[in-house]
């Protein structure tokens, strides 16, 4: 029973009918993704701060997001509604709005999509302000940094070539013409998230942030990799349907490839075919070791 209840929710690749033809599949992948990830790193949090209490973390770590009480400051509950708020509207706007324009394949993927790192953060962020956990929040910042901090270089550098070309090519996707209004409307979070949690949080990017956010990373690529297949393609009797306007493009947290519009060599890690776990590794290697590096400078915004 256990077994046969693995191997369903396991991805079985873009032409499996449980990922295009029924609700089943997304909406237990999305619960299931939910269910792991709150918990889990709710628990390392708790762990760490444990670890680290007797030191300066003990004076820190709850301020300046809680007042004296123990209760998050008016200013923190009004951003984790925001964040909450944003993060329900983002859902049900697009559930509600892409089967009429891309079709029911499409709108099942919204709930695949819904377990991008991108899209977790609204959450966590909202949950750890709300529960007097900062560094849960800021976290999940350092965890999409590398991912957000370059959507502001791509978007400039689009704005200055007159709207040719993206630089870096971590937001070229909104030109797709898969990619519809709703979804380019509700990608600004890009730019706001960690700005927003920032001030949130007084400015204090806490170094406990970093190793957490190694762990988010981790559980939510290990995740997508099981959940989600790379590609949604629509079935009719025995025959697959492969035209661009069918497939729904997932490749949620860069579990299966890294994205195409990314030129760079070095971010390139799959040219000589490797295997999932060589590839995985990789990608985690890369990913936090990149994270390191925005890490750094958020956290020297501490000091200016």
């Amino acid at each position: 029973m256990i077994s046969s209840c693995l191997r369903w929710l396991s991805q079985s690749g873009p032409t499996a009918p449980k990922h295009s033809e029924g609700w089943a599949h997304p909406i237990a992948a999305c619960l299931l993704h939910y269910f792991v990830v709150i918990p889990t790193t709710i628990f390392v949090h708790d762990a760490l701060i444990d670890r680290l209490r007797d030191g300066a973390l003990s004076t820190s770590h709850t301020d300046p997001s809680c007042a004296d009480s123990g209760l998050p400051s008016a200013r923190t509950t009004l951003i984790s509604n925001f964040f909450a708020g944003y993060a329900t509207s983002l859902l049900l706007w697009r559930l509600i709005t892409i089967r009429s324009k891309l079709g029911p394949i499409h709108q099942r993927g919204v709930l695949y999509e819904y377990a991008w790192l991108c899209n977790s953060t609204l959450i966590m962020v909202s949950l750890g302000l709300r529960t007097c956990r900062p560094i849960l929040a800021t976290s999940f910042c350092v965890a999409v940094s590398i991912d957000q901090l370059l959507w502001w270089v791509d978007l400039a550098g689009w704005s200055l070539s007159g709207f040719a070309t993206f630089p870096i090519g971590v937001a070229k996707y909104l030109t797709w013409p898969n990619t519809s209004v709703v979804t380019r409307i509700t990608a600004t979070h890009h730019l706001w998230t960690i700005p927003l949690t920032l001030h949130a949080v007084g400015g204090r990017m806490h170094g406990a942030s970093y190793p957490l956010s190694v762990f988010v990373v981790t559980s939510h690529v290990l995740l997508s990799r099981w959940l989600t297949p790379f590609t949604i393609r629509r079935r009719k009797g025995h025959e697959t349907i492969t035209t661009n306007v069918e497939d729904k493009y997932l490749n949620v947290n860069l579990s299966h490839k890294v994205w195409k519009d990314i030129k760079f060599g070095f971010v390139q890690i799959q040219r000589d075919n490797p295997s999932a776990g060589k590839y995985l590794f990789r990608l985690l290697l890369r990913w936090n070791l990149f994270n390191l590096a925005t890490f750094a400078f958020l956290y020297s915004v501490n000091y200016l």
